[in-house]
C-alpha cells in the first residue's frame, strides 16, 4: 500500500468523529437515510471503529454482522425493532444494551425462524468489565443475586421465556488475565448460585442462562456460547432453546446442567 495513502487515510480516520463513522458503516449496511444516527460522543463501540489497525477485525465482525441481521430481518416485521436497536449503539447511555441485542439475535436469528424464540421474548443483559485480578469463587459470591434481582420481573412475567442472555462484549477487558478456564468459572459459578438461591422466588422460575462470550482471539472476534441449565425448575420448555445456542457458538463452548452437583 501507497504510504502517502496510508498515511492521510489514516490521518482523516482520525479527524473523523465517531458517530459519522457509524454512520458511514450503517449506510453501507442498509442504504442512505435508513439508519439515523445523532451525534454522540465516541463510546465502547463506535470508538473502535477510529482504530486504524488495533480493532479492525472488531469492524469487520460489527459488519458482517449488520449485514447477515439485515438480509434476516429486511422482510420482516422485525424490522424496524432492528433498525431501532442499531441507532442505538451510537448512544453513550445505551450503546453496550444495544450491542448485547444485536448480538443474541445474530447467534439466534435460526431459532425465530423455527418458532421457538421471539425477538423480545426474553432479557438480554451484559457482562460488565470485572477485576483482572479477581477469584472467580468470589466473584460469583459478590454477584450471586445480580440476575434474579435485574431480571426478575421479565422470569416471572408469564408472556416471557424462561431463560436469560447474558453477553460479554469484546472491548470489557479479560476477567481473569485471558484465562479461559477461570472465566468458565466464574460463569458456571455465577449461573449455579443464581439456581440455587432457593430464598428467592425468582430462582426456580428460571430455566436456564446462555452466555454469549465475544473475546479478540489473536486480533479476531471469537464468538463462544455456554448454556446453564436449572435443575431446579421444573419448566423444561425451553431447554431445547438453551442446547441449540450452546451450538450457534465455538466448539469450545459448553452445556452445563448440573446434573452432577450436589443440591
Amino acid at each position: 500500500m501507497n504510504k502517502e495513502f496510508y498515511f492521510w487515510n489514516s490521518f482523516k480516520l482520525f479527524l473523523a468523529e465517531a458517530w459519522v463513522l457509524f454512520q458511514n458503516m450503517c449506510d453501507k449496511v442498509f442504504g442512505e437515510d435508513v439508519v439515523d444516527i445523532d451525534p454522540a460522543p465516541m463510546n465502547p463501540v463506535t470508538a473502535h471503529l477510529k482504530f486504524v489497525d488495533g480493532m479492525k477485525s472488531f469492524k469487520a465482525h460489527f459488519q458482517a454482522r449488520l449485514e447477515r441481521l439485515k438480509a434476516h430481518f429486511e422482510d420482516s416485521d422485525a424490522y424496524d425493532d432492528l433498525i431501532a436497536t442499531v441507532e442505538k449503539v451510537a448512544d453513550p447511555d445505551e450503546c453496550e444494551q444495544a450491542y448485547a441485542q444485536l448480538a443474541a439475535w445474530d447467534v439466534m436469528m435460526d431459532l425465530y425462524d423455527q418458532g421457538l424464540v421471539g425477538l423480545t421474548s426474553y432479557p438480554v443483559g451484559v457482562i460488565d468489565a470485572l477485576p483482572r485480578n479477581g477469584n472467580p469463587y468470589e466473584l460469583a459470591e459478590e454477584t450471586n443475586e445480580m440476575i434474579l434481582n435485574k431480571y426478575g420481573d421479565d422470569i416471572e412475567d408469564e408472556e416471557k421465556q424462561k431463560f436469560v442472555v447474558m453477553v460479554r462484549t469484546p472491548w470489557n477487558s479479560s476477567v481473569f488475565k485471558d484465562n479461559a478456564i477461570a472465566e468458565f468459572i466464574y460463569y458456571r459459578n455465577m449461573a449455579r448460585r443464581s439456581f440455587i438461591n432457593t430464598w428467592n422466588d425468582v430462582s426456580e422460575q428460571l430455566a436456564g442462562i446462555i452466555i454469549i462470550d465475544e473475546t479478540m482471539d489473536d486480533g479476531k472476534v471469537k464468538v463462544v456460547c455456554h448454556g446453564f441449565l436449572n435443575p431446579n425448575c421444573e419448566d423444561d420448555s425451553d431447554v431445547d432453546v438453551v442446547k441449540l445456542v450452546v451450538e450457534k457458538g465455538d466448539e469450545t463452548g459448553v452445556l452445563d446442567d448440573f446434573k452432577h452437583d450436589n443440591y
